[in-house]
């Protein structure tokens, strides 16, 4: 088996549809081993005027080789429409060949490890949050990413749960979910650990509502901005 990391983006139409449709679909040729959170990601490049992405990235084990599994993942983007008519344009779904078992390829076509990783934020954030060692021959992909404000990255989901593909209720959808109370004895299957953290996201979204209601307006801000990336 080998094992390969994969980058999911889309900013057309139902953008989470498109990338639950993916890691259902990648779910049936390969064993999902982790799921970064999905970002909300501001465009970078590209025509003006573009919908922000939303963007994930896969680590997978595979018994397909480059090519094959590089086709399965053109077959899933052409499944949700995909038209490739403007360099970074945008896109139903994206389905990035990252890395592929540590092999260096460069045929057309097909390009591992993707010579765009370090170049992108959007893919840097859910790639080290998988798999923060990671690296080619020029060294750790850490060593390419300096987190900053503004850097137009939101979490907007826990990580994947491997045993059924799908993403987990992040801090912000539970505090959705969780309302301004009361609170009742109710617990969303995801609540317990969703960010393998400490504690869990039910009582996370109850302190976060907590703070929304009680801060001053400019701590408040400043408070809430802080929870992303």
């Amino acid at each position: 088996m080998a094992r390969a990391y994969i980058a999911l983006g889309s900013n057309i139409g139902d953008r989470r549809d498109h990338l639950d449709h993916a890691l259902e679909a990648v779910a049936r040729f390969a064993t999902i081993v982790h799921g970064s959170p999905i970002y909300e990601t501001t465009p970078i490049g590209g025509p003006a005027g573009q919908d922000a992405y939303l963007n994930a990235v896969l680590g997978i084990e595979t018994d397909l080789a480059p090519r094959a599994l590089l086709d399965q993942l053109l077959a899933i983007e052409r499944e949700r429409g995909r038209e490739r008519t403007e360099r970074w344009g945008p896109r139903t779904l994206d389905c990035d060949l990252l890395w592929y078992d540590g092999i260096s390829i460069d045929e057309p076509g097909l390009t591992v490890p993707h010579p765009e990783i370090r170049n992108r934020p959007f893919v840097l954030a859910p790639l080290l949050d998988i798999a923060p060692t990671l690296g080619d021959d020029a060294g750790p992909f850490a060593a390419a990413w300096w987190p900053q404000t503004g850097n137009g990255l939101t979490r907007i989901s826990g990580p994947v749960a491997p045993d059924d593909a799908r993403w987990m209720v992040g801090l912000d959808e539970a505090a959705t979910i969780t309302g301004i109370g009361p609170f009742t004895g109710f617990v969303h299957p995801d609540w317990s650990n969703t960010s393998k953290d400490g504690f869990g996201a039910f009582l996370a979204a109850i302190a976060i509502r907590a703070g929304e209601r009680s801060l001053p307006g400019g701590l408040k801000n400043q408070w809430l901005s802080d929870r992303s990336c």
